[in-house]
């Protein structure tokens, strides 16, 4: 049986984003009415909401998100279960983390965690459970919003050397949180997109896939808009769930 998990972060006003980024606005907004069509206009930055960012983003000289084919955005991946590792205390997601996760299934290090599975793996998952802290707390406004945004966890520089060391041919790493670094540094970003892998931040939902078992792959569709010359885009991400 199939199941279908959307991961998608909804763009709308009031949602949460990087601490830094200014607050998406809402200019004009009409409903459907009759015959004619509704309309929202936005007034927001490439990174509201869930969204990839490409090397352009941090790297000179870097490919841009219309420079992909259609083949990179979909890929089976494996979520890697960090709820347990008190990463919303600590914030930082150390190689540590994921070797103790993968210890309690068995496994010594990433690769023999990938290789278990006859598909290909090309995609990874974290989940911290902050997009469950972003749930619990919908609505929050002005001074206790920024509070809540300025604690997403991220990837330690050495985490993403580990990443990469052990999955060069990784596509696609999501997270579900607003960025992949520390507000003082990009050193995750630049060893990740150099190695072409792309950044799929800000998911949601990454909760049922833990249900749907995290032990197996899901496919994961993760399409950008097609904005030219841009490091980065909104992105419609959703995980195909098979539970045999």
């Amino acid at each position: 049986m199939t199941k279908l998990v959307d991961l998608t972060y909804p763009i709308q006003g009031g949602m949460f984003k990087y601490p830094t980024d200014d607050e998406l606005k809402v200019i004009q907004e009409r409903e459907a009415d009759g015959v004619n069509s509704g309309y929202v206009i936005f007034q927001m930055g490439n990174h509201h909401g869930t969204h990839i960012d490409s090397p352009a983003h941090k790297i000179a000289g870097g490919n841009k998100i219309d420079q992909y084919p259609l083949n990179k955005f979909v890929n089976e991946a494996l979520v890697l279960n960090l709820t347990r590792e008190d990463i919303l205390k600590n914030r930082e997601i150390r190689p540590e983390d994921i070797k103790r996760f993968l210890g309690s299934l068995g496994f010594d290090e990433l690769e023999q965690y990938t290789g278990r599975f006859d598909r290909e793996i090309s995609g990874l998952i974290i989940y911290t459970g902050f997009s469950e802290e972003l749930k619990k707390n919908k609505g929050l406004q002005g001074k206790s919003k920024n509070e809540l945004e300025w604690k997403f966890p991220y990837i330690a520089k050495s985490t993403a050397e580990y990443i990469v060391e052990k999955m060069p041919r990784l596509n696609m790493l999501g997270i579900d949180s607003f960025s992949i670094d520390d507000f003082r540094c990009d050193d995750s970003h630049k060893v990740l997109l150099g190695n072409e892998t792309l950044l799929l931040e800000t998911l949601v939902n990454v909760k049922e896939l833990i249900v749907a078992g995290h032990y197996r792959p899901v496919t994961l569709v993760s399409m950008p808009l097609v904005y030219g010359n841009a490091d980065a885009a909104q992105t419609r991400a959703y995980a195909i769930c098979n539970s045999q």
